[in-house]
């Protein structure tokens, strides 16, 4: 449910857990659009000379645990609002639901990646979707999903082209699985 829901992750993955989670903001970058991968800039029809943000950030337990990983792309042209989502101190799904109107979600692919903890390796879960505002592509998400909580066991393995944009470990073998 949480690969293929076109509703808030922050949301699913709070009631999942039974606890509210928190932003850990790791940066905001300004970049060009030929630093992000072909997806991101396809979904926001940026090209590669255009000004975009770059976030990255983890939803953490109170705990400071990881529960996902987020790298999030939007053109650095975006309104202020898109703007005060990317550098803010809460979650997106937080900021955006709490306005309540003009945006929704577009899942776009799910299936497997690596989550990195240190020392080791392991498989796990990724979203990719865009969040509509007011009709435009505003917010590109590629989310990785933590396995402790969210295990990737039965999920059917598909090879899946990597992206050598930024967002996507170019020397990891990323993978999608069907829905």
């Amino acid at each position: 449910m949480l690969l293929a829901s076109d509703g808030s992750t922050t949301t699913l993955l709070q009631a999942l857990l039974g606890e509210e989670l928190e932003l850990r903001l790791d940066g905001v970058d300004v970049r060009t659009g030929g630093d992000v991968a072909e997806a991101a800039r396809a979904a926001l029809g940026i090209d590669e000379d255009a000004s975009v943000l770059v976030r990255r950030s983890a939803l953490v337990t109170g705990a400071g645990v990881e529960v996902s990983r987020n790298r999030v792309v939007a053109s650095a042209l975006a309104s202020d609002v898109i703007g005060r989502v990317l550098t803010g101190a809460k979650p997106i799904g937080t900021i955006m639901n709490g306005r309540r109107a003009g945006h929704h979600r577009i899942p776009l692919e799910s299936g497997w990646s690596w989550w990195d903890p240190a020392g080791a390796r392991l498989p796990c879960a990724f979203k990719a979707y865009v969040i509509v505002e007011d009709g435009t592509p505003a917010i590109h998400v590629f989310e990785r999903f933590n396995p402790r909580f969210i295990p990737t066991a039965g999920y059917p393995m598909v090879p899946l082209h990597v992206a050598r944009g930024g967002l996507v470990d170019s020397t990891a073998t990323e993978w999608r699985g069907g829905r």
